[in-house]
């Protein structure tokens, strides 16, 4: 079906045929470069592992600007499978809450429906970038163009037409605005689910050691992972992941020691929050050995996985900043590649946790 499909998506109208009245149809001949091509007509060295995946085959004219990385439409079903999942889990402990065994399980359901309902409204936000719908009319300057795709010297051209004109922005610079959009998204999403998370670990705990108490307890954690957050974004934020700064000879400059004093004092500032939060919860879980019952054993099981699925959201920060670092890219410039990283381990991140909570408690709440 690919290589039929492949031949008729290059046939066209003939003009006179056309004006008869009589669609009659023809071949077009194969493009004299890559500029284009669609179909069997792209070089090989072109071509991705499906010669005539939909990517390809489809007519250029109507892609996203070639931003360099992956595909628009890939990026956003990433978020929407995400979405999807985060709804759904969130929908089955919704159900559960209200045939829960006892009103405990009950709250914690409660707890992981608000945690799965704030994730999806800011993974609807999300998709809105990167399916590049903006909404409101004025972020629509930093969304990719529907406009054929160009030949590396092309691409050149229109670079170096772009650094003589600073208003004309290159899709790796409306990259970088798309990204910190998406990035403040994600951190307000964070400020409140990490909370109720927080809360309804606590509430797991409880039942899986009874009697067995943290050194700061539910409210305190509660309130503590909030600066988490608030710490954790202050290089990326206010410093620019600490990147180098361009001067007017075109030379990169480092920023002064006073930003990484910041930078650096303020992530440390939130790791140790981070331990301490989680530990606590640990400490009130206990270890899954010595729990007395396999109910017991279970939950502490989960509240362990859950806590441990937590700790690869610094691990993609560290990654995000040591790309940066290696790369050095221009300070206003973002990877395209590392942005769709980011979507991808976020989006396996949060199922695992919001979506892995909202589950274990919905199965929870049913049980005897």
């Amino acid at each position: 079906m690919a290589r039929v499909d492949g031949l008729f998506k290059n046939l066209q109208l003939g003009p006179a045929d056309a004006e008869a009245g009589r669609p009659l149809l023809q071949r077009s001949a194969p493009p004299a470069s890559a500029t284009g091509a669609r179909g069997r007509f792209v070089p090989t060295n072109l071509r991705s592992i499906g010669a005539f995946d939909w990517f390809r085959a489809s007519n250029t004219a109507l892609a996203f600007e070639d931003d360099g990385g992956i595909d628009v439409g890939f990026r956003s079903t990433v978020i929407i499978v995400a979405m999807a999942k985060l709804l759904g889990t969130g929908i089955v402990a919704a159900l559960a809450a209200v045939h829960a065994t006892t009103a405990k399980r009950g709250l914690s359901c409660a707890l992981a429906v608000g945690v799965n309902l704030v994730a999806v409204m800011y993974y609807r936000l999300i998709l809105r970038v990167r399916s590049q719908t903006f909404e409101p009319e004025v972020y629509s300057k930093v969304a990719l163009s529907l406009r054929k795709r160009t030949s590396p010297a092309a691409a050149a051209a229109t670079a170096a037409d772009a650094a003589a004109e600073p208003t004309t922005p290159t899709p790796r610079q409306k990259a970088m605005v798309q990204e910190n959009i998406v990035d403040s998204l994600r951190s307000c999403d964070w400020l409140t689910t990490l909370v109720l998370m927080v809360l309804d670990l606590h509430f797991l705990a409880e039942e899986a050691n009874p009697g067995g108490a943290g050194f700061l307890g539910p409210i305190w954690g509660s309130t503590l992972i909030a600066f988490v957050v608030s710490f954790g974004t202050v290089g990326r934020s206010f410093f620019n992941n600490l990147r180098p700064g361009t001067n007017a000879d075109g030379s990169r400059q480092e920023q002064p020691c006073f930003n990484w004093i910041v930078s650096v004092g303020s992530f440390l500032c939130a790791m140790a929050l981070f331990v301490t939060v989680y530990l606590d919860v640990l400490i009130a879980a206990d270890y899954p050995d010595n729990a007395p019952t396999a109910a017991m054993r279970d939950d502490r099981i989960a509240i362990w996985s859950i806590v441990l699925v937590q700790w690869g959201y610094p691990v993609v920060f560290l990654v995000e900043y040591l790309v940066v670092r290696c790369t050095k890219p221009q300070e206003d410039e973002y990877s395209p590649n590392l942005s769709a990283f980011k979507d991808i381990c976020y989006a396996v991140l949060d199922v695992s946790s919001k979506g892995g909570l909202a589950l274990y408690a919905a199965l929870r709440a049913v049980q005897s």
